[in-house]
């Protein structure tokens, strides 16, 4: 019986050998992987043939995970939305590819992540972005993905996207030249980038999101997730990116392994083998179970050790990428040093990476800051507890050059490489503490000038109380001293023009009073008849129209156009020297126009903003009227001497140029090299005032044209250059 038993002992030990030692393809042959969405999934990641055979990077990685881990595998395609279906009705096994989504994991296990995708930003080689949204007028090609737009969209606000239903449909475009920039997968850009013999017309500029893939099983299929992971494990990154490169380089296929079940000869020999050496192992078999439940329990461990780990890495990139980007400094430190700075950062203080993590002590950039007292009070060093959440501080601060900002900053406690360290933000508000007073004085001025116009006319009044209050809407909202001193110009601007045209109604004024009086004369003296009455009414009906008329030029003129039109420089400027006539015949002053480059219809067209146009003539017309005045009083020889302007146009090279000339002097070269800087005062050169920086902004921020000005004769001429419609 002892004899039977372990001849039985031994049969039985064999078998359970042959079966072990076999390909483990017996276990999961009939394994499904399922590549979703069979409807959505394009080249090169998962496609299926006319001839209905799956194709593509992930089959292949499948495929290649098969053979090194002697599986075998066949595929099937469903909808998205039915591939958890399949899992759960024992239809398929594995879902071959998906992201860690929250929806998912309710029902499914994931797998430790297959490859890591990242999503980049492209541009033709001569298109000059620095990533989506800047500048904000180019639009950015993607394929519409709810969560992946979810996602771009909260990291760049003010990107503009053109969506497409494929990515088949957004190359097609990129082709046809019809999109200059766009977003996709690295692998499936360089896919259809190298299918269309287009890659070298383009550049990759950054990434702008990652997304990791993972296999996933049925929820607590725990023996199946284990099987997985290990096979994973065993593809190295050389052969993903084998895969990867093929597709890379062709326009369709595959690696198409395929794999037979067969035992050969070799087989049958280990068995006999294994056979014979049996009752050793079933004599170690008690020993090896304790040891295989120390090592099931440490794969858990190490499991979840690599789940967290790849969610770690997740949203740190993602942080890292927000950090990066942002507008506002950060900045880590730890052992009073800093160990790690943004770019935003380095802006502000002129260091650059390297210098700023190589600084001795925090106390080069904050001498003023006392690192214990911050720590004391974010930490609880005896418990280790996090005290409070965030300190504010304003600040001085230190550049690398020696200059001395005053900057507000946030301190917040955070762990780097595991241990306790302060994570601070800074802002520059150096600009905003000197000016804050200027600004208020500014104001008040503005407002008492403004109230001086009240007795002209109604609809002034009107108009002055309606700019008052976009003044006092727009200094509350804006934090830019920058801004608001180009709003500061404009209303210097607008004063100007505003005594010019009240300058231009004396004359229709005081005929209206003599009128007035000639009719009470011709009434005391009983000679009043009806022409004389109706020749009384004729004039002042046409004096009041002249005020009209101004007053409609007025509106007009400073009405913000919505929107960049078509419109004609000639007609612009004839009407812009019509609001001076009264200024330049009052001052002697002559002005001659030489109008060239004309169509047939005589107008220089140019697309842009007509009114912000016509502002910036008058505003360079009146500068020079000024200038020859100033001179006058300034320069005897000069008294009897006629003033002179010059306007005259032309274009070439689809360019509109105007320049103006004057006799009004000219001015040092020194301050001609900055005189359209708006930190420059009238009291400078009677020549620069506050208005010509509102000008060159209009100019060439708003119209995307070209501003300049140089000596010439005796004078000042003004060139600007816009592009010809």
């Amino acid at each position: 019986m002892k004899i039977k038993g372990f001849i039985l002992k031994l049969c039985l030990s064999g078998l359970l050998f042959l079966i072990a030692f076999m390909p483990q393809r017996a276990y999961c042959l009939n394994y499904n992987i399922i590549v979703f969405n069979n409807y959505n999934m394009e080249e090169p990641f998962y496609f299926v043939t006319s001839s209905g055979s799956a194709k593509g990077i992930l089959v292949d990685y499948w495929y290649t995970w098969a053979k090194i881990n002697n599986y075998q595998v066949s595929f099937l395609a469903e909808k998205s939305d039915f591939t958890i279906d399949a899992v759960d009705k024992a239809k398929a096994h594995i879902i071959a590819g998906v992201t860690n989504a929250v929806d998912k994991d309710k029902r499914l296990d994931l797998s430790v992540p297959i490859t890591e995708l990242s999503l980049k930003l492209y541009a033709l080689k001569d298109l000059n972005i620095i990533s989506p949204g800047e500048p904000q007028e180019i639009e950015v090609g993607i394929v519409d993905d709810e969560k992946t737009l979810k996602v771009l969209k909260g990291l760049y606000p003010l990107a503009k996207f053109k969506l497409f239903k494929s990515y088949i449909k957004l190359f097609d475009s990129i082709y046809n030249n019809d999109v200059k920039a766009f977003i996709s997968e690295k692998n499936t850009a360089l896919y259809y980038l190298n299918r269309m013999n287009i890659k070298d017309k383009f550049k990759e500029i950054k990434s702008t999101a990652y997304i990791e893939i993972y296999a996933a099983v049925k929820k607590g299929n725990s023996e199946l997730l284990k099987v997985i992971n290990s096979g994973i494990d065993k593809i190295d990154e050389q052969k993903v990116d084998s895969i990867i490169n093929h597709w890379h380089g062709t326009q369709s296929g595959g690696l198409g392994f395929n794999f037979y079940d067969a035992i050969d000869l070799t087989h049958i020999v280990i068995v006999v083998l294994l056979v014979l050496i049996s009752v050793l192992l079933l004599i170690l078999k008690r020993k090896s179970a304790i040891a295989k439940n120390s090592k099931s329990k440490l794969m858990q461990n190490i499991e979840t050790l690599r789940q967290e780990e790849s969610l770690r890495r997740y949203i740190e990139n993602n942080y890292k990428l927000l950090i990066d980007q942002s507008l506002t400094g950060f900045f880590i430190i730890q052992d009073r040093s800093f160990q790690y700075v943004n770019q935003r950062f380095l802006s502000i203080f002129d260091y650059d990476y390297d210098e700023a993590v190589s600084l001795s002590s925090y106390k080069a950039v904050f001498p003023d800051i006392d690192i214990d007292t911050i720590e004391n009070t974010l930490f609880d060093t005896q418990s280790n507890n996090i005290g409070n959440n965030v300190l504010w501080y304003n600040c001085s601060a230190i550049c690398k050059d020696g200059r001395t900002i005053v900057a507000e900053t946030m301190w917040f406690r955070t762990l780097f490489d595991g241990t306790n360290a302060i994570l601070g933000s800074i802002l520059d508000i150096s600009d905003y503490s000197k000016t804050e007073g200027q600004i208020k004085s500014a104001l008040k001025e503005k407002v008492a000038a403004l109230r001086e116009l009240k007795d002209k006319n109604y609809e002034l009044e009107v108009l002055k109380k309606d700019y008052e209050q976009q003044v006092r809407d727009e200094i509350e909202r804006r934090i830019s001293t920058q801004e608001f001193a180009m709003h500061q110009m404009d209303m210097n601007f607008f004063m100007q023009i505003l005594e010019l045209m009240l300058s231009q109604w004396n004359q229709p004024l005081h005929l209206i009073e003599l009128t007035v009086k000639l009719i009470a004369d011709s009434f005391e003296a009983n000679k009043l008849d009806k022409y004389l009455m109706q020749d009384a009414i004729n004039k002042n009906m046409e004096c009041v129209s002249y005020i009209t008329d101004g007053i409609k030029n007025i509106l007009e003129c400073f009405k913000p156009s919505m929107k960049k039109w078509h419109f004609d420089v000639v007609d612009t400027i004839k009407s812009s020297i019509s609001m001076l006539n009264y200024t330049l015949e009052k001052n002697d002053i002559a002005i001659q126009t030489e109008f060239e480059g004309c169509n047939e219809n005589g107008q220089l067209v140019i697309n842009g903003y007509s009114n912000e146009f016509k502002q910036s003539i008058i505003a360079i017309l009146k500068n020079a009227c000024n200038a020859i005045i100033l001179r006058r009083q300034d320069d005897d020889t000069f008294k009897e001497t006629k003033g002179n302007l010059h306007i005259a146009t032309n274009s070439s090279n689809e360019l509109v140029q105007i320049t103006i000339k004057d006799n009004g002097g000219t001015i040092p070269a020194n301050l001609l090299s900055v005189m359209f800087d708006f930190q420059l005062k009238t009291k400078d050169h009677p020549r620069v005032t506050p208005y010509l920086y509102a000008v060159k902004m209009l100019i060439e921020g708003n119209m995307g044209g070209k501003l300049s000005a140089y000596n010439k004769d005796t004078g000042l001429m003004f060139i600007i250059e816009l592009k010809q419609a």
